[in-house]
């Protein structure tokens, strides 16, 4: 028989908690409306989430498409360290945010242009800087058309709106045993089966003991 986990445990000592405190612990069911409407409002910006999520998966796969592999030219070769190029410590990514740099490599070049193996560096660094410079203008127009930057700043919002719901929830005293069974069933999700706690599951954890507290404070007085 497989040994129970710590989500479980966890969870039948909170419900042996709330099932054994006196009944003057808890109000109606009604006088944790508030928290219901929380948790029905979670639900509705987990599912708005969940759908931008998608489109915006869906805008930068468009993106991509549009946009299409970077040009030959961009690739790194190792005599672009001897140019000055940005090679950085990864070359097998092509050249794309390194602009300035490249351009200031370029630039560097200008005045040992009478030496040819000056002059070769500089005319790579040209290539680069043409190459560069077109790849990134048809990246802005492949993410106007995608709608690729909206799509992802409308996903982020919509998980900030579902992660201030969640706050409230965690913040909120349930006062019946039905508000503490949902609390807690909300802060399942966030209390894994691993040896420790994350730290956002431990503020859930630490939310969900702090309400069995009161609930033993009527058996201390």
């Amino acid at each position: 028989m497989a040994a129970p986990t710590r989500r479980a445990l966890f969870g039948a000592g909170l419900a042996v908690a709330a099932i054994s405190a006196p009944a003057a612990a808890f109000g109606t069911a009604a006088e944790d409306a508030a928290l219901f409407t929380l948790i029905r409002a979670l639900k509705a910006a987990g599912d708005a989430h969940a759908q931008a999520d998608v489109a915006s998966t869906a805008a930068y796969q468009r993106y991509k498409q549009l946009l299409g592999q970077p040009p030959g030219a961009l690739r790194k070769r190792t005599s672009d360290w001897f140019a000055g190029l940005p090679v950085g410590d990864d070359v097998s990514e092509p050249f794309y945010g390194d602009l300035d740099a490249c351009l200031a490599a370029r630039d560097a070049l200008l005045p040992r242009l009478h030496y040819p193996i000056p002059a070769a560096h500089h005319a790579r660094c040209v290539e680069v800087v043409g190459a560069l410079t077109a790849y990134r203008k048809r990246a802005q127009a492949a993410e106007r058309e995608a709608n690729a930057v909206a799509a992802e700043a409308a996903a982020e919002h919509a998980l900030e709106a579902e992660d201030a719901i969640l706050d409230q929830i965690r913040a909120y005293r349930p006062k019946t045993r039905e508000g503490f069974a949902a609390k807690a069933e909300v802060a399942a999700r966030f209390i894994d089966d691993q040896d420790a706690l994350n730290a956002y599951g431990t503020k859930w954890a630490q939310a969900i003991l702090a309400d069995v507290q009161p609930m033993r404070s009527p058996l201390s007085s």
